[in-house]
């Protein structure tokens, strides 16, 4: 008789919990379905925001083009020079012919950038 009563109780138990679950779960799907209806528009993109996002974007390109296509100084203490890439891409093909020497050039030259630059001199001293 114990064991039956226990039983039912027990059971009683997981039922209420199981409503309480239930419960919860629709609260916050409801909640949620309320953030999502309520949320604020996205900014209208008018015809001078559109103006502003076109010029950014080509200014974007024109200095990439330039970067890729033009020679110049990375860093001109250290002796490392930007390539166009088409030009970079020849000295590749002609330099990795012979492998061992490419790889020792390549090291050779991790080696020169990567070296620690002596402090710049003080211009108050």
């Amino acid at each position: 008789m114990k064991s039956a009563r226990f039983r039912f109780i027990q059971t009683r138990a997981t039922v209420l919990l199981r409503w309480i679950a239930a419960g919860l779960a629709v609260v916050l799907f409801g909640v949620l379905s309320w953030m999502v209806i309520n949320r604020p528009a996205p900014l209208k993109v008018d015809e001078e925001r559109s103006r502003l996002r076109r010029q950014y974007f080509e200014e974007m390109q024109s200095s990439n083009r330039i970067a890729l296509t033009t020679y110049g100084w990375i860093d001109s203490r250290r002796g490392i020079v930007r390539l166009p890439l088409d030009k970079a891409m020849e000295m590749s093909v002609t330099l990795w012919r012979d492998p061992a020497s490419a790889r020792s050039n390549l090291l050779e030259r991790l080696a020169k950038a990567t070296v620690k630059l002596p402090p710049k001199p003080n211009i108050y001293e």
